[in-house]
């Protein structure tokens, strides 16, 4: 026996329409409501037409959005600052002279002999390149004018046996992690000049992976590694030409300024343009080699850059009577913080999670004029739909179960 009472497909549908359509019709998404409740079908037609461009535009911004987002943009903000403390600079300096061999005067009187002193007069202060110290900070001078540094050189000019030399000292200032050559990136002094260097300092701060500036804290990797190899993108380079170096001439090249106690080569290694005694491959492997290492180098995530102005004033010359009764004049350097203000410049990322989401909600509000709330809503009316076709269908298969029992009986 057929129970007379199972719905119809077609008086299915229908429910299922008309529940749908009052599900809608309650909404408080105006547009879906709108849409619904339209009599007319060339009006219907219209605003579907509408929204349908609408959801499409408000997708095409947010794909847009989102791409630009997850590429990690970053801002930059300019700071200027004055910290109590600060992250005092190195000082290296040579002499023109190579047959000087005296240690320089002043208050610091403290000399750490770095590099090529074998090949030339050449001596760092502060320099913290391949060393387990922490860098010399310095307080801020609130009270009273004093210079940071002073230093008075004599650069024995009877020492001078060629009158093509000139005798002077070259004099740089740079950061503590890294190695210059004073005779490319210093200045000139001469003798019988007093010399004020008045530096300024420029911070920067970068943001590592994923963001575009990519950096690396060398701070961080140096703790790690128990405070031993590089402290800078160029120690790191410096570092990797220096492994190369021993790997290919058992020596330093010369041209290598990172410090090492092994011994430095000799000129019939300098023109050289390949390793000596290795094949070809090893030649090729060693290239590879030094190339990884190089690429490994990225930017510092915190680096300090030192700029200066030079003051050079002449005066009357201080001779000091030597036995031979010749005369040498002297170098006063005086060095000055531009009251001690930092430019910082401080990479952020451009897009926080709120401000992320932020934007999303106003193109939300643009193109569809939906909130949080209407959302919510939608979500509501869809389970309350689903809810109802289950139910329907669960009600078909009791019926059918049923009528297949009465027939059994």
């Amino acid at each position: 026996m057929v129970d007379d009472s199972s719905e119809s497909p077609s008086s299915k549908r229908t429910s299922i329409k008309n529940y749908v359509s009052r599900v809608w019709k309650e909404s408080s998404v105006s547009a879906v409501s709108a849409i619904v409740s339209t009599g007319s079908v060339p009006r219907k037609v219209f605003r579907v037409l509408v929204f349908f461009l609408f959801t499409a535009g408000f997708l095409y911004q947010c794909i847009k959005f989102l791409t630009y987002v997850y590429s990690y943009p970053t801002i930059v903000n300019i700071e200027i600052a004055k910290p109590d403390f600060y992250l005092a600079p190195a000082y290296t300096f040579c002499n023109y002279n190579m047959g000087w061999d005296k240690e320089a005067s002043g208050p610091y009187p403290r000399i750490r002999k770095k590099g090529l002193t074998s090949l030339s007069s050449c001596y760092s202060f502060y320099s913290r390149v391949n060393s387990p110290l922490e860098p010399l900070m310095k307080m801020r001078n609130i009270w009273w004018e004093k210079s940071l540094h002073e230093f008075v050189f004599d650069p024995e000019e009877r020492e001078v046996f060629s009158p093509n030399e000139r005798p002077g000292v070259v004099f740089a200032i740079h950061s503590p992690f890294e190695a210059v050559n004073p005779f490319e990136k210093g200045i000139f002094l001469r003798p019988g000049y007093s010399y004020r260097i008045t530096i300024s300092m420029h911070e920067e701060k970068l943001l590592p992976y994923p963001y575009k500036t990519d950096c690396v804290n060398y701070t961080e990797v140096w703790l790690s590694n128990n405070r031993e190899g590089p402290r800078s993108q160029k120690s790191c380079q410096e570092y990797c030409a220096l492994e190369a170096s021993i790997y290919c001439f058992k020596c330093v090249h010369p041209m290598v300024i990172y410090p090492s106690e092994t011994r430095t080569c000799g000129v019939e290694f300098i023109l050289s343009p390949h390793c000596v005694n290795l094949s070809r491959e090893q030649n090729r492997a060693a290239d590879k080699a030094f190339s990884n290492c190089f690429n490994k180098c990225k930017d510092d995530c915190f680096r300090m850059k030192y700029t200066y102005d030079v003051l050079e004033i002449y005066e009357v010359p201080e001779w000091t009577k030597e036995e031979n009764n010749k005369q040498s004049r002297l170098i006063k350097v005086a060095i000055d913080f531009e009251d001690s203000e930092i430019i910082a410049l401080h990479h952020k990322p451009q897009f926080q999670e709120v401000e992320a989401f932020s934007y999303i909600g106003g193109f939300i509000g643009i193109w569809l004029g939906v909130s949080l709330v209407q959302i919510a809503d939608v979500f509501e009316s869809l389970f309350r739909i689903a809810r109802y076709f289950c139910k329907k269908g669960a009600s078909d298969c009791c019926r059918k179960s049923t009528a297949s029992k009465n027939e059994e009986v």
